[in-house]
């Protein structure tokens, strides 16, 4: 009995948010910037990203092999998430839009923290990253108008979880699940997130929720933000109403 409330509980926990917001949203490439800004948290998202990027460490940002930014910026598709009750509009990207290349094969690295944020920051002040209720908005949106796939956790012990290798192998089970498919995808992996627990120096990880809509990460910042592993699979925000 304990178990089936414990399961009503959290469905009503992901299904009220996505009734009280309503809509749909739609895809599209090269929508026009938003105003950013800060806002109050007070229940609703914040600000994108912190104002000023956090320190880098000693010697720079870690740096990803085969990496381009030019190749990640042209990739990059928008999204525009149902309509906020306090009138905000945001959008986020389909994807994670950072891509390399390992031989012939195409793939998402997974960027730390800093990397990411240096990067939203390179494509305007009023790009960064989502909030945990940007994320959970994201998931529900999916249904309809994109492609949901379940998280493929894998086997930590067989090597080192920051290298390519994993990143390669988890993105090869996210193709195999998308099937060719297109547009909006949630979720390839846990999404940094703004978040009133930010600390300076740590990276802020949420999500990579399961097929009944449970998070198997919940926001946390136990990494320092030079950090990655083949889960980290950052995606952007931006607020344009």
């Amino acid at each position: 009995m304990s178990g089936r409330l414990g399961y009503g509980i959290a469905a009503v926990a992901i299904l009220v948010p996505w009734a009280i917001l309503g809509g749909t949203g739609k895809a599209h490439a090269g929508a026009p910037k938003g105003q950013g800004g800060p806002l109050p948290h007070g229940g609703h998202p914040g600000p994108p990203t912190p104002r000023n990027p956090p320190p880098m460490p000693p010697g720079g940002p870690l740096r990803l092999p085969h990496t381009s930014l030019e190749d990640c910026e042209d990739s990059i598709e928008w999204f525009a998430l149902p309509r906020l009750p306090n009138g905000e509009l945001w959008e986020v990207s389909t994807d994670s839009p950072w891509r390399a290349d390992a031989g012939q094969e195409r793939f998402r690295p997974t960027p730390s923290w800093n990397d990411a944020l240096e990067f939203a920051h390179s494509l305007g002040v009023d790009v960064g990253f989502p909030t945990k209720e940007l994320s959970i908005l994201t998931w529900l949106s999916t249904p309809g108008a994109g492609v949901k796939i379940a998280p493929f956790p894998l086997d930590i012990t067989r090597g080192d979880m920051m290298g390519e290798d994993y990143a390669i192998e988890s993105n090869r089970l996210i193709e195999i699940a998308r099937e060719g498919r297109t547009g909006l995808i949630a979720t390839v992996g846990k999404d940094y997130v703004v978040d009133p627990r930010n600390r300076q120096g740590r990276c802020t990880i949420y999500g990579w929720h399961r097929l009944n809509g449970i998070a198997i990460q919940p926001v946390s910042s136990i990494h320092e933000n030079t950090y990655h592993d083949y889960s980290h699979h950052p995606r952007l925000a931006r607020r344009v109403l």
